[in-house]
């Protein structure tokens, strides 16, 4: 997540297109988010194989989700997923994960968009600034193609 008041967030921004001359920024998600996934299941039973699927599925894998991970998950993961949540809270029935994740791209591009670093170094023809774009892509992991947001 990129929040504007967070500065570590706006840091790693700031220095790519301030001090580097990064000319374009890609805001990247992916389908199959596991971040996704646990911030829509449906309870606390479904958070932990939303992760990855497959660990359900290997034969030495517990059988009681309860046996593998606590809910809520530990305070630096809790914490990273809780915009993550709150997003997924302010969407329309019904979700997905490919949906959350559409709509966590394009937040994200509208919080680089408004940062003070973007504003004053985004590109006029008179020449005052180099940066060229945000671009909000979702990377598909099934083929490896790259979906623009626009």
């Amino acid at each position: 997540m990129i929040k504007l008041d967070d500065p570590n967030s706006m840091s790693v921004v700031t220095y790519a297109v301030a001090e580097l001359g990064v000319e374009h920024i890609i805001i990247a998600g992916h389908t199959n988010c596991g971040g996704a996934a646990v911030c829509l299941a449906e309870d606390a039973h479904d958070k932990p194989h939303a992760f990855n699927p497959r660990k359900a599925e290997h034969e030495y894998a517990p059988k009681d989700a309860r046996e593998t991970v606590t809910w809520p998950p530990p305070a630096p993961l809790d914490t990273w997923l809780a915009p993550l949540r709150a997003l997924a809270e302010s969407l329309p029935e019904p979700k997905t994960v490919l949906e959350l994740v559409k709509a966590n791209v394009r937040e994200q591009v509208q919080n680089v968009l408004k940062s003070d670093v973007v504003q004053s170094h985004w590109y006029t023809p008179t020449g005052r600034g180099h940066l060229k774009g945000v671009h909000g892509w979702v990377y598909q992991l099934e083929n490896g193609l790259i979906q623009d947001l626009n």
